[in-house]
């Protein structure tokens, strides 16, 4: 065996190890959503010389591809309500940074972070403000608690838009507790 093959050879079988770890990975990731999986695409090349060996210094080189398959909506095309107490009449957004969960604005998450958006089902970390309204709302203060908002139902409403039909707000040890939202379409 040539002395510069073995270097190439475990430079290939590293690239392949990452090229499948990355497959197992997207399949992990892809397996129970509604959205389609992607498929990766990984190019070897190594150069080599007519007399049979690579040098050291030109090691292989490995390029991913990902490619989404079939046609998939934007993400900007799957929606929230934002206002789930009251009904939306079009307040739908696209991985909104703030929900209002009271009719009064009392009761709101703001700084929303979210996995999983435009999947079956989408979950969003934030802070829940629940303001005391003592003396009255206007004047009250705001407490905050941790919060998780999970969406799902995700259905089709007008114009090719789907929305998540469901919202499940959690902020345990406030005394907002767990609320349910059913039927989120306008």
């Amino acid at each position: 065996m040539n002395k510069n093959a073995l270097p190439v050879t475990i430079g290939i079988c590293v690239v392949i190890v990452a090229a499948a770890a990355v497959l197992i990975g997207l399949k992990l990731h892809s397996k129970g959503s509604a959205a389609p999986a992607s498929t990766t695409t990984v190019t070897v090349t190594a150069s080599s010389n007519p007399g049979g060996s690579v040098p050291a210094t030109t090691p292989p080189v490995a390029t991913p591809t990902v490619t989404a398959q079939g046609s998939t909506a934007p993400l900007t095309d799957f929606t929230v309500c934002i206002t789930p107490v009251i009904p939306c009449n079009g307040e739908m957004r696209t991985q909104p940074p703030q929900i209002i969960v009271s009719g009064d604005g009392s009761a709101y998450i703001k700084g929303l972070t979210w996995t999983a958006w435009g999947s079956e089902g989408a979950t969003g970390s934030g802070t829940l403000e629940l303001n005391n309204c003592e003396p009255n709302c206007a004047g009250g203060t705001d407490t905050p608690y941790q919060a998780t908002i999970t969406l799902s139902d995700l259905t089709s409403y007008g114009g090719g838009k789907q929305a998540y039909a469901d919202m499940t707000v959690s902020a345990p040890g406030s005394p907002y507790g767990t609320q349910s939202y059913h039927g989120l379409l306008p």
